[in-house]
Protein backbone atom coordinates (compact mmCIF):
# COMPACT_ATOMS: atom_id res chain seq x y z
CA UNK A 1 0.00 0.00 0.00
CA UNK A 2 2.88 2.36 0.75
CA UNK A 3 4.09 1.75 -2.81
CA UNK A 4 0.81 3.15 -4.16
CA UNK A 5 1.23 6.29 -2.04
CA UNK A 6 4.80 6.77 -3.25
CA UNK A 7 3.74 6.20 -6.88
CA UNK A 8 1.29 9.09 -6.68
CA UNK A 9 3.78 11.48 -5.08
CA UNK A 10 4.98 12.70 -8.48
CA UNK A 11 1.42 13.94 -9.16
CA UNK A 12 1.39 16.13 -6.08
CA UNK A 13 3.70 18.76 -7.59
CA UNK A 14 0.91 19.60 -10.05
CA UNK A 15 -0.62 21.55 -7.16
CA UNK A 16 1.92 21.60 -4.32
CA UNK A 17 5.18 23.52 -4.34
CA UNK A 18 8.33 21.50 -3.80
CA UNK A 19 9.15 23.78 -0.87
CA UNK A 20 5.95 22.76 0.90
CA UNK A 21 6.43 19.05 0.22
CA UNK A 22 10.02 19.29 1.51
CA UNK A 23 8.76 20.94 4.71
CA UNK A 24 6.90 17.73 5.56
CA UNK A 25 10.26 16.08 6.26
CA UNK A 26 10.19 17.86 9.61
CA UNK A 27 7.84 16.37 12.19
CA UNK A 28 7.28 19.76 13.79
CA UNK A 29 5.63 21.06 10.60
CA UNK A 30 3.38 17.99 10.33
CA UNK A 31 2.38 18.44 13.98
CA UNK A 32 1.24 22.00 13.24
CA UNK A 33 -0.76 20.93 10.21
CA UNK A 34 -2.47 18.01 11.94
CA UNK A 35 -2.89 19.96 15.19
CA UNK A 36 -1.52 16.98 17.14
CA UNK A 37 1.40 18.34 19.22
CA UNK A 38 2.95 14.92 20.15
CA UNK A 39 3.68 14.33 16.45
CA UNK A 40 6.42 16.96 16.73
CA UNK A 41 8.65 14.68 18.85
CA UNK A 42 8.26 11.56 16.69
CA UNK A 43 11.02 10.53 14.26
CA UNK A 44 10.04 11.65 10.78
CA UNK A 45 10.20 8.06 9.53
CA UNK A 46 7.38 7.22 11.95
CA UNK A 47 5.44 10.32 10.89
CA UNK A 48 5.76 9.35 7.24
CA UNK A 49 4.63 5.79 7.93
CA UNK A 50 1.79 6.51 10.36
CA UNK A 51 0.55 9.94 9.29
CA UNK A 52 1.67 10.99 5.82
CA UNK A 53 1.42 7.67 3.97
CA UNK A 54 -2.22 7.09 4.99
CA UNK A 55 -3.03 10.63 3.81
CA UNK A 56 -1.18 10.01 0.55
CA UNK A 57 -3.24 6.86 0.03
CA UNK A 58 -6.45 8.79 0.71
CA UNK A 59 -5.32 11.47 -1.74
CA UNK A 60 -4.53 8.78 -4.31
CA UNK A 61 -8.05 7.47 -3.77
CA UNK A 62 -9.50 10.89 -4.58
CA UNK A 63 -7.35 11.19 -7.71
CA UNK A 64 -8.37 7.72 -8.92
CA UNK A 65 -11.96 8.50 -7.95
CA UNK A 66 -12.01 11.38 -10.42
CA UNK A 67 -11.03 9.07 -13.26
CA UNK A 68 -13.56 6.46 -12.14
CA UNK A 69 -16.40 8.98 -11.93
CA UNK A 70 -15.75 10.05 -15.51
CA UNK A 71 -16.08 6.43 -16.65
CA UNK A 72 -18.88 5.19 -14.39
CA UNK A 73 -20.89 8.43 -13.71
CA UNK A 74 -20.05 8.38 -9.98
CA UNK A 75 -17.46 7.32 -7.43
CA UNK A 76 -17.09 7.52 -3.65
CA UNK A 77 -13.81 7.75 -1.75
CA UNK A 78 -14.37 6.64 1.85
CA UNK A 79 -11.74 9.16 2.93
CA UNK A 80 -10.21 12.34 1.54
CA UNK A 81 -11.80 15.75 1.39
CA UNK A 82 -8.75 17.61 2.74
CA UNK A 83 -10.27 20.98 2.01
CA UNK A 84 -8.01 23.08 4.26
CA UNK A 85 -4.84 22.17 2.33
CA UNK A 86 -3.67 24.26 -0.61
CA UNK A 87 -0.61 24.20 -2.82
CA UNK A 88 1.63 26.05 -0.40
CA UNK A 89 0.31 25.08 3.03
CA UNK A 90 -1.69 22.61 5.09
CA UNK A 91 -3.89 23.01 8.14
CA UNK A 92 -6.86 21.64 10.03
CA UNK A 93 -5.58 18.04 9.74
CA UNK A 94 -5.32 18.44 5.95
CA UNK A 95 -1.89 17.85 4.44
CA UNK A 96 -2.54 17.31 0.73
CA UNK A 97 -4.89 19.25 -1.55
CA UNK A 98 -6.71 16.20 -2.90
CA UNK A 99 -9.72 18.17 -4.13
CA UNK A 100 -7.65 20.37 -6.43
CA UNK A 101 -5.62 17.36 -7.58
CA UNK A 102 -8.79 15.46 -8.47
CA UNK A 103 -10.17 18.34 -10.53
CA UNK A 104 -6.92 18.67 -12.48
CA UNK A 105 -6.98 14.91 -13.05
CA UNK A 106 -10.51 15.17 -14.45
CA UNK A 107 -9.34 17.97 -16.72
CA UNK A 108 -6.30 16.08 -17.95
CA UNK A 109 -7.88 12.68 -18.52
CA UNK A 110 -11.47 13.66 -19.24
CA UNK A 111 -11.11 16.95 -21.05
CA UNK A 112 -13.18 18.69 -18.38
CA UNK A 113 -13.29 22.47 -18.77
CA UNK A 114 -15.90 23.33 -16.11
CA UNK A 115 -15.81 21.71 -12.70
CA UNK A 116 -17.88 22.42 -9.59
CA UNK A 117 -16.89 21.96 -5.96
CA UNK A 118 -19.88 21.40 -3.67
CA UNK A 119 -18.39 21.70 -0.19
CA UNK A 120 -20.88 20.79 2.54
CA UNK A 121 -18.42 20.15 5.35
CA UNK A 122 -19.31 22.33 8.34
CA UNK A 123 -16.02 24.20 7.98
CA UNK A 124 -15.13 26.68 5.26
CA UNK A 125 -13.12 25.04 2.48
CA UNK A 126 -10.31 27.54 2.37
CA UNK A 127 -7.70 25.24 0.80
CA UNK A 128 -9.24 24.69 -2.62
CA UNK A 129 -10.42 28.32 -2.56
CA UNK A 130 -6.84 29.49 -2.12
CA UNK A 131 -5.72 27.20 -4.95
CA UNK A 132 -8.33 28.85 -7.11
CA UNK A 133 -7.16 32.34 -6.17
CA UNK A 134 -3.56 31.31 -6.90
CA UNK A 135 -4.53 30.39 -10.46
CA UNK A 136 -3.98 26.65 -10.10
CA UNK A 137 -7.05 25.86 -12.23
CA UNK A 138 -6.95 28.74 -14.71
CA UNK A 139 -3.36 27.89 -15.59
CA UNK A 140 -4.62 24.51 -16.84
CA UNK A 141 -7.68 25.90 -18.61
CA UNK A 142 -10.21 24.69 -16.06
CA UNK A 143 -12.98 26.95 -14.80
CA UNK A 144 -14.02 26.06 -11.26
CA UNK A 145 -17.23 27.11 -9.52
CA UNK A 146 -17.35 26.69 -5.75
CA UNK A 147 -20.47 26.34 -3.64
CA UNK A 148 -19.52 26.32 0.03
CA UNK A 149 -22.08 25.96 2.85
CA UNK A 150 -20.39 26.29 6.23
CA UNK A 151 -20.64 27.59 9.78
CA UNK A 152 -19.02 31.01 9.47
CA UNK A 153 -18.37 31.28 13.24
CA UNK A 154 -15.84 28.42 13.44
CA UNK A 155 -12.41 27.54 12.02
CA UNK A 156 -10.86 28.68 9.72
CA UNK A 157 -12.65 32.04 9.28
CA UNK A 158 -10.41 32.72 6.27
CA UNK A 159 -11.63 36.04 4.87
CA UNK A 160 -9.08 36.07 2.06
CA UNK A 161 -10.11 32.61 0.84
CA UNK A 162 -13.76 33.66 0.72
CA UNK A 163 -12.92 35.56 -2.47
CA UNK A 164 -12.51 32.17 -4.12
CA UNK A 165 -16.07 31.05 -3.29
CA UNK A 166 -18.75 31.71 -5.92
CA UNK A 167 -21.79 30.72 -3.85
CA UNK A 168 -20.88 31.61 -0.27
CA UNK A 169 -23.63 30.20 1.98
CA UNK A 170 -22.88 31.09 5.58
CA UNK A 171 -24.67 29.14 8.32
CA UNK A 172 -25.28 30.04 11.95
CA UNK A 173 -24.64 27.83 14.97
CA UNK A 174 -27.25 25.05 15.36
CA UNK A 175 -28.78 25.39 11.88
CA UNK A 176 -31.35 22.57 11.57
CA UNK A 177 -32.59 20.37 8.73
CA UNK A 178 -35.33 22.56 7.31
CA UNK A 179 -33.22 25.69 6.82
CA UNK A 180 -30.13 23.69 5.83
CA UNK A 181 -31.88 21.69 3.11
CA UNK A 182 -33.82 24.70 1.79
CA UNK A 183 -30.59 26.63 1.35
CA UNK A 184 -28.89 23.68 -0.32
CA UNK A 185 -31.74 23.05 -2.78
CA UNK A 186 -31.92 26.72 -3.74
CA UNK A 187 -28.22 27.42 -4.17
CA UNK A 188 -27.18 24.13 -5.76
CA UNK A 189 -30.02 24.16 -8.29
CA UNK A 190 -29.21 27.75 -9.26
CA UNK A 191 -25.49 27.03 -9.51
CA UNK A 192 -25.87 23.96 -11.72
CA UNK A 193 -28.37 25.67 -14.01
CA UNK A 194 -26.16 28.74 -14.49
CA UNK A 195 -22.67 27.19 -14.54
CA UNK A 196 -23.46 23.87 -16.25
CA UNK A 197 -20.54 21.88 -14.80
CA UNK A 198 -19.06 18.86 -16.54
CA UNK A 199 -17.83 17.35 -13.27
CA UNK A 200 -18.85 17.72 -9.61
CA UNK A 201 -16.59 17.09 -6.65
CA UNK A 202 -18.82 16.69 -3.61
CA UNK A 203 -17.15 17.20 -0.23
CA UNK A 204 -19.67 15.44 2.00
CA UNK A 205 -18.49 16.21 5.50
CA UNK A 206 -20.73 14.88 8.27
CA UNK A 207 -19.50 17.30 10.93
CA UNK A 208 -22.75 19.19 10.35
CA UNK A 209 -24.43 16.42 12.37
CA UNK A 210 -26.15 17.54 15.55
CA UNK A 211 -23.82 17.20 18.54
CA UNK A 212 -20.57 17.46 16.58
CA UNK A 213 -18.10 19.24 18.88
CA UNK A 214 -16.36 21.07 16.03
CA UNK A 215 -19.08 21.71 13.44
CA UNK A 216 -21.64 23.18 15.87
CA UNK A 217 -24.57 22.64 13.49
CA UNK A 218 -27.75 20.65 14.18
CA UNK A 219 -28.50 18.56 11.09
CA UNK A 220 -30.11 15.20 11.86
CA UNK A 221 -29.10 11.80 10.53
CA UNK A 222 -32.08 11.88 8.16
CA UNK A 223 -31.06 15.38 7.09
CA UNK A 224 -27.64 14.10 6.01
CA UNK A 225 -29.21 11.22 4.08
CA UNK A 226 -31.55 13.66 2.30
CA UNK A 227 -28.67 16.06 1.64
CA UNK A 228 -26.54 13.41 -0.06
CA UNK A 229 -29.49 12.13 -2.04
CA UNK A 230 -30.30 15.61 -3.33
CA UNK A 231 -26.72 16.32 -4.45
CA UNK A 232 -26.54 12.98 -6.28
CA UNK A 233 -30.00 13.49 -7.82
CA UNK A 234 -28.97 16.84 -9.26
CA UNK A 235 -25.74 15.40 -10.67
CA UNK A 236 -27.29 12.25 -12.12
CA UNK A 237 -30.38 14.03 -13.52
CA UNK A 238 -28.05 16.37 -15.40
CA UNK A 239 -25.71 13.52 -16.44
CA UNK A 240 -22.81 15.13 -14.56
CA UNK A 241 -20.11 12.75 -13.24
CA UNK A 242 -19.80 13.10 -9.46
CA UNK A 243 -17.04 12.18 -7.03
CA UNK A 244 -17.94 12.12 -3.34
CA UNK A 245 -15.31 12.42 -0.60
CA UNK A 246 -16.06 12.24 3.12
CA UNK A 247 -14.07 15.02 4.81
CA UNK A 248 -14.88 15.81 8.47
CA UNK A 249 -17.06 14.18 11.11
CA UNK A 250 -16.11 13.72 14.75
CA UNK A 251 -18.65 11.48 16.46
CA UNK A 252 -18.79 7.68 16.91
CA UNK A 253 -22.01 7.55 14.89
CA UNK A 254 -20.56 9.11 11.74
CA UNK A 255 -19.51 5.82 10.17
CA UNK A 256 -22.95 4.30 10.60
CA UNK A 257 -24.65 7.39 9.18
CA UNK A 258 -22.35 7.46 6.14
CA UNK A 259 -23.11 3.78 5.53
CA UNK A 260 -26.85 4.48 5.77
CA UNK A 261 -26.55 7.34 3.33
CA UNK A 262 -24.59 5.31 0.77
CA UNK A 263 -27.12 2.48 1.12
CA UNK A 264 -29.87 4.99 0.43
CA UNK A 265 -28.02 6.27 -2.65
CA UNK A 266 -27.89 2.73 -3.97
CA UNK A 267 -31.56 2.14 -3.20
CA UNK A 268 -32.61 5.35 -4.97
CA UNK A 269 -30.21 5.31 -7.94
CA UNK A 270 -29.13 1.66 -8.23
CA UNK A 271 -25.52 2.82 -8.12
CA UNK A 272 -23.83 -0.50 -7.48
CA UNK A 273 -25.88 -2.69 -9.80
CA UNK A 274 -23.88 -5.36 -11.61
CA UNK A 275 -24.74 -5.47 -15.35
CA UNK A 276 -26.47 -8.68 -16.42
CA UNK A 277 -23.73 -9.44 -18.96
CA UNK A 278 -20.90 -8.80 -16.49
CA UNK A 279 -18.32 -11.53 -16.76
CA UNK A 280 -19.62 -12.83 -20.10
CA UNK A 281 -16.37 -11.97 -21.86
CA UNK A 282 -14.25 -13.78 -19.29
CA UNK A 283 -16.53 -16.84 -19.38
CA UNK A 284 -16.43 -17.01 -23.18
CA UNK A 285 -12.64 -16.79 -23.10
CA UNK A 286 -12.48 -19.70 -20.69
CA UNK A 287 -14.73 -21.77 -22.94
CA UNK A 288 -12.48 -21.05 -25.93
CA UNK A 289 -9.42 -22.14 -23.96
CA UNK A 290 -11.11 -25.44 -23.02
CA UNK A 291 -11.84 -26.13 -26.70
Amino acid sequence: MATIAITFLHCFVIVHTQKYLDSLRYSFNVAKITEVPPVAVLPNAVVRSRVLNPMRLATAGTIMGAELALRERFSINLSGGYHHACGTAGGGFCVYSDISLAILTAAKHGGIKRAMIVDLDAHQGNGHARDKLAGVFVERNVEVYTLDMYNYSIYPRDMEARRGIDSDVKLRHHTKDREYLQLLRKHLSEAVDSFKPQFILYNAGTDCLEGDPLGCLSVSEQGIVERDEFVFRVALDHAIPILMVLSGGYQPSNGRIIASSIANLHAKFNLFAIPENAGDDSRSKKKKKKK
